[in-house]
C-alpha cells in the first residue's frame, strides 16, 4: 500500500537503440522535471550513487519529476560501456522518456531541467545544445575542462548553475552571459560531507526560474 506523501519511485525501461535501460521514475507537478545524468561509476549501479539519490529526494521534496537511470553497460541496463557517444544516446533517450511522462507545459510541451554530475555534465551540454526545450542546466562538479566552453560565447543560452564543492580549484568564479557558479562551503569532491546542501542548492536555482 502506498501511502499518503510516500516517496515511491516506479522501475521503467528506456529504450535507447536497440537497447534497454533501466530506469526510476517520480512523478511531481511542477515544471520543469529533472532529468538526473549520474556519474559513471567504476562497477554497479550509477543511478543508486548517494548523490544521484540526494538529488532525486530533493527534487521529490520540491514536487518536480524526475528520471535517473543506469547508462549502457551499467546495473541492470543492456549492452556495454561505451564511450561519449553512446552517453549522449543514452541521455538522449532517457530525455525523450521522462518528456513522455511529464505533464504539459503553459505552452504544450513538456518542460524538462538537466542535472549532471561529473562527467555526467558533458552529455549534459550537449543535450541543451541540440535540444531547445531544455529548460535549464545544473552540472555538479563538472570536469575543469568544461570551464572555458560554459564561460564562452558559444554556451548554450539556457539558464545554467555550475555547483561546486568547496575548495574546487576552479579559479575565478565570476559568471558570464546564463552562467551562475556557486560554490557550496560544507561539501567535498566526493560527495560525502554536506550532501544535502547539494540539493538544496538546485532547488534554490530550479525555484527561481519560475
Amino acid at each position: 500500500m502506498v501511502m499518503r506523501g510516500q516517496y515511491l519511485e516506479r522501475p521503467t525501461i528506456i529504450g535507447s537503440g536497440d537497447l534497454f535501460l533501466e530506469g526510476l521514475f517520480h512523478r511531481g507537478g511542477r515544471t520543469p522535471g529533472a532529468l538526473i545524468l549520474s556519474p559513471l561509476a567504476e562497477g554497479g549501479s550509477p543511478m543508486e550513487l548517494p548523490i544521484t539519490a540526494e538529488l532525486a529526494w530533493a527534487m521529490h521534496k520540491a514536487r518536480r519529476a524526475t528520471l535517473r537511470f543506469n547508462p549502457r553497460g551499467f546495473g541492470a541496463s543492456q549492452g556495454t560501456r561505451g564511450g561519449p557517444a553512446e552517453s549522449l544516446a543514452d541521455a538522449r533517450a532517457a530525455l525523450g522518456s521522462l518528456r513522455q511522462s511529464l505533464e504539459p507545459g503553459v505552452e504544450g510541451a513538456p518542460r524538462a531541467a538537466v542535472l549532471a554530475i561529473e562527467d555526467g555534465s558533458l552529455s549534459a551540454l550537449e543535450l541543451a545544445r541540440e535540444d531547445p526545450d531544455v529548460a535549464a542546466l545544473v552540472l555538479l562538479s563538472p570536469p575543469r575542462g568544461m570551464r572555458e566552453q560554459l564561460l564562452s560565447a558559444s554556451a548554450p543560452a539556457v539558464p545554467t548553475l555550475v555547483v561546486l564543492p568547496e575548495g574546487s580549484g576552479w579559479g575565478s568564479l565570476e559568471a558570464a552571459g546564463t552562467v551562475r557558479i556557486e560554490e557550496i562551503a560544507g561539501t567535498d569532491a566526493r560527495f560525502l560531507r554536506g550532501l544535502p546542501l547539494f540539493g538544496q542548492a538546485v532547488t534554490r536555482f530550479l525555484d527561481g526560474l519560475s
